[in-house]
């Protein structure tokens, strides 16, 4: 079994992702519980940071090797993963619109910060990217969010891009060329409403 728990800052919520594979399947099939219990009680279950806007979610995962490749990638590469076939059945798993993201006003759903580092470009650009580059760090997952840069940057330095909706941030390094990063790609982590890409 692996678990981990997701403290989103910009929203005060924690996610608490529990996954249970094979062997624990077949434990439980024989009527065997497994206890999640805090580590004071001698368990390995997290605190959530933020408890008044707390949820579980509770995934099984057949293929070991893929689970702890992805696990190795972080959290939100595991995340991701994890809710690849996410679909809500109401009654059941709440609210559905608690996991979207609203795609209508990305001014208020990303926070774009550019760090000058005070210096001019030393290479020339890259002929490849005559428009500007669009940058992709989702990791491959079905649903993204792409935010538009202001494009070209004064000069180097980086864009610190952030969700406030999941928490997911990016550094993305400029240097004032035409081949500058013009658009970010993000990971949509557990959004089941977001447009896919």
């Amino acid at each position: 079994m692996m678990i981990t728990m997701l403290n989103i800052d910009e929203q005060e919520k924690s996610i608490l992702f529990v996954v249970i594979e094979t062997t624990n399947l077949v434990r439980m099939e024989k009527a065997d519980p497994i206890t999640l219990e805090s580590p004071k009680a001698g368990g390995i279950l997290p605190e959530p940071k933020y408890p008044k806007d707390f949820s579980v979610v509770i995934a099984y995962e057949p293929d070991t090797d893929a689970l702890y490749a992805k696990a190795k990638e972080g959290a939100v590469a595991m995340v991701v993963w994890l809710e690849r076939g996410r679909k809500f059945i109401a009654g059941l798993d709440g609210k559905g619109e608690a996991f979207s993201i609203p795609t209508t006003e990305p001014a208020q759903q990303f926070s774009v910060t550019w760090n000058d580092a005070e210096r001019e470009p030393r290479c020339a650009p890259d002929p490849d990217y005559p428009d500007g580059k669009d940058v992709d760090v989702s990791q491959g997952a079905g649903t993204t969010c792409t935010v538009e840069l202001p494009y070209p940057a004064k000069r180097c330095g980086f864009y610190d891009v952030r969700c406030t909706l999941c928490g997911f941030r990016a550094m993305i390094t400029t240097a004032g060329r035409p081949d500058d990063p013009k658009s970010v790609r993000f990971p949509c982590i557990g959004r089941a409403n977001a447009a896919p890409a």
